[in-house]
This record gives structure tokens, C-alpha cells and sequence, in this order.
């Protein structure tokens, strides 16, 4: 059998045939080379690109060869080094993941079909069942105030409980949901509730709507007004029962939430926590945030227990809230 040698593209064109016997022979004398990388024999079969490459080569081994010995026998610099980045550190998303899940809570959360629904099947059911279970109360508006001075004169024989929130919190759509006939103000924009609202839900209980704390689509004149109107309510209310601080499922208790938390608390005020869109959330997730905004808030003086949680969209959870608000009535007249 022969071997047929090729030279490279440039040269001459042509073939020389060898016998295979042969070509160990010549494979030795070909892989003997000097120091400089080129080899021997045969040296018009390594182009000028692949003598290049071979010095590249060493070059490099012997630069780093050279580095590890300065970097063991020195220590290394100090300045102009990245900082470190602290693997013990995990992300808030983690650190969500890693909240214990309460067995009680995730039994209320499937009992009431809260949370976010996966098949199709499964949301016409529950929404048929949430649907079904709440009877909407009636709800008249009777009185809208701008400033303090306005405010509905107190009565000892009706109880006020208030709905609090940050904007866009999903506080007017709870209202809504929860009264047959809701005038509360709903919008995309963060701010639309921009007054005091007294919403009478019988001879003995009132809904009364505070304006949203947070951002808003307005100047901070207004903001400030607002405000200050809100915590004036708040603060000086003789006949106010309880307030309703509703927060976003999906994001759980912000900076101004823990504020307005601790305010509250300040003023002498009972209060309860309900988590909003609630069907845009997992219910193992959901059974998370639950768990962390009942421990954040524990301490605090006036936290009624427990955390409650709705959705606006498909009614679930309202029955629950109905029945907290009717258990601060001494005389149940309430009109469905």
C-alpha cells in the first residue's frame, strides 16, 4: 500500500508516493525538531503562520510560568481588585423561598379557593362556588369630605371602621366587591380617592374610604393635603372601631405601609391587614406572604390577628372580612 504526501497550498503541485513500511520512518525524522520549533526535515510543509503559532505558544507558556512563581513567592496587591462578592448574601426572591410555610394558613387558603386558578376546569368551579358563597351588603354613600373641618359628625350608635392602603392597592375594588352597589372611586391611576367617604351599611356600621398614602398623579400640595386630612381622621376618631390596612399580595409590606403600621399603632388604633389580588398569586406563595406579614407585624401594639385575604376579582375571602365587620357591631343590623 503507498502514501500519497501532499504539499501545502503555494508549493508546486505534486504527489510523491511512499510505501506505508516506510512512513514511521519518516514520521520520526519529521517530529525531531531544533529549539526554535521548526522541524528538521520536511521544513517546506510548515508555513510561516504555523512557525508564528508554535513561538506564540511557548511564549505564553513561559509568561505563565513566570507569573506563578512571582505569585508564590510575593503577596498579591492590594489595590485595584474587584470587591468579593458575599456568598452568604441571597436575593429577596430567595429569601421569600425560604419562609416557613404555616399548615393552618394553607388550609384557609384552599378552603376559600384563594389564590391563583390552573386549569380552566378548576377556575369555573371555584369562581361558581365563590360566587355562591358572599352575598354583597348594600352600601349608601352618605357624606364625602375634602378637609377636616367637613368631616360626618360622630355618633355613639354607629360604628366607623376605615379602609387604608398605599395607591394603587386595590383598596376601592375590595370596597366595591364587598357592598352591592359600590360608588367607590376605582382607577388605574394611583390617587383617584382624594376625599373622606362615609359609606353607611346599615343604622349601626359605616364604611368610611381614606385617600390612598403613596405615590399619587398629583402635585405634593395635594398629596400633602391629603395626608394630612387621612391622619387627622385617624388620629382623633372617637367612634372609629378598627382599620383595615390593605396591602398588595404580590409585593407584601412596603416602607410606607410599615409607616402608616406604626402610626396606627401610635394613635391607639386596632387594626387588621388584608392582602389584596390575591388571584394573582400562587397559594403556596400566597401562604408565604401571609406568614411573613403576620411575624413583621406581631409586635406592634393594636395588631388584630388574623391576616386576612381577598380578591376583588372573584370574590373569595370577602366572607371572611364581612364577618369581622359585623363582629365589632353590638346590634347586627345589616342590610343584604
Amino acid at each position: 500500500m503507498l502514501a500519497v504526501l501532499r504539499p501545502p497550498l503555494g508549493y508546486t503541485s505534486f504527489c510523491v508516493a511512499i510505501p506505508m513500511s516506510k512512513m514511521s520512518a519518516i514520521t520520526r525524522i519529521r517530529n525531531k525538531s531544533t529549539s526554535n520549533g521548526v522541524p528538521k526535515t520536511f521544513s517546506n510543509y510548515h508555513t510561516k503562520k504555523d512557525i508564528m503559532r508554535l513561538q506564540e505558544g511557548r511564549r505564553l507558556q513561559w509568561h505563565k510560568s513566570v507569573n506563578s512563581q512571582q505569585a508564590s513567592s510575593r503577596s498579591p496587591p492590594s489595590l485595584n481588585l474587584r470587591p468579593r462578592v458575599d456568598i452568604s448574601s441571597v436575593s429577596k426572591r430567595q429569601q421569600f423561598l425560604q419562609t416557613p410555610i404555616d399548615p393552618t394558613i394553607l388550609s384557609i387558603i384552599t378552603n376559600y379557593a384563594l389564590g391563583r386558578r390552573r386549569t380552566r376546569h378548576m377556575s369555573n368551579v371555584q369562581h361558581n362556588a365563590r360566587s355562591l358563597q358572599y352575598i354583597p351588603m348594600k352600601m349608601k354613600l352618605t357624606k364625602s369630605a375634602e378637609s377636616p373641618e367637613s368631616f360626618l359628625p360622630e355618633s355613639d350608635s354607629r360604628v366607623e371602621v376605615a379602609f387604608v392602603g398605599r395607591s394603587n392597592s386595590g383598596k376601592s375594588s375590595i370596597i366595591n366587591a364587598l357592598c352591592a352597589g359600590g360608588k367607590a372611586k376605582v382607577s388605574e391611576r394611583p390617587g383617584e380617592t382624594r376625599t373622606v367617604d362615609w359609606f353607611d351599611l346599615g343604622r349601626t356600621l359605616c364604611l368610611v374610604d381614606l385617600p390612598g398614602y403613596g405615590f399619587a398623579y398629583a402635585s405634593p400640595e395635594h398629596t400633602q393635603q391629603w395626608q394630612s386630612m387621612m391622619e387627622n381622621y385617624l388620629s382623633t376618631r372617637r367612634n372609629l372601631r378598627r382599620v383595615y390596612v390593605l396591602v398588595d399580595s404580590r409585593l407584601g409590606l412596603t416602607l410606607r405601609d410599615t409607616e402608616m403600621l406604626r402610626n396606627i399603632s401610635s394613635w391607639r388604633k386596632t387594626f387588621q391587614i388584608i392582602l389584596t389580588k390575591c388571584d394573582l398569586v400562587e397559594p403556596i406563595d400566597l401562604a408565604r406572604r401571609c406568614y411573613h406579614v403576620r411575624e413583621a407585624v406581631r409586635g406592634l401594639r393594636g395588631f388584630i390577628k388574623p391576616v386576612l385575604m381577598a380578591s376583588a376579582l372573584d370574590k373569595s375571602g370577602l366572607q371572611r372580612i364581612r364577618d369581622e365587620m359585623l363582629a365589632l357591631v353590638p346590634n347586627k343590623a345589616i342590610e343584604t
